[in-house]
């Protein structure tokens, strides 16, 4: 059953256009304790963005992976590294919370529109 959800939210994540940690998060913790749903979710996104990678080479941009590449990188290795100190049920509201801004955030700022870095 977790694999079968796990699959279906990445498909809804990915088509949607959300992200599939949206989905995948919420769902694999009916079933995982939280670190092993943060373990879980950083395997896909390494295994989704290896994918990229090799379909998209051509188009890597470097100025795009040293501002959110490396910093994504440092702040999931403190997220990690914070689990051994912080409880878990602090943690899961500290997501939640941050996960209803941000969506409150971009319904209300539906029309503005984002750039890319250049």
């Amino acid at each position: 059953m977790f694999i079968f959800l796990a699959l279906l939210a990445e498909i809804a994540g990915t088509v949607g256009g959300f992200g599939s940690s949206l989905f995948f998060v919420p769902v694999a913790s009916y079933f995982l304790d939280f670190p092993s749903v943060l373990g879980i979710t950083a395997l896909f996104h390494v295994s989704s963005n290896l994918s990229k990678i090799a379909f998209f080479r051509k188009g890597i941009d470097v100025m795009l992976i040293i501002y959110l590449g490396i910093p994504a990188v440092l702040f999931v290795i403190a997220g990690a590294w914070l689990t051994q100190f912080i409880a878990t049920r602090i943690l899961e509201m500290i997501l939640s919370v941050f996960l209803i801004i941000i969506s409150l955030f971009f319904y209300i700022s539906k029309t503005r529109k984002y750039h890319p870095l250049s």
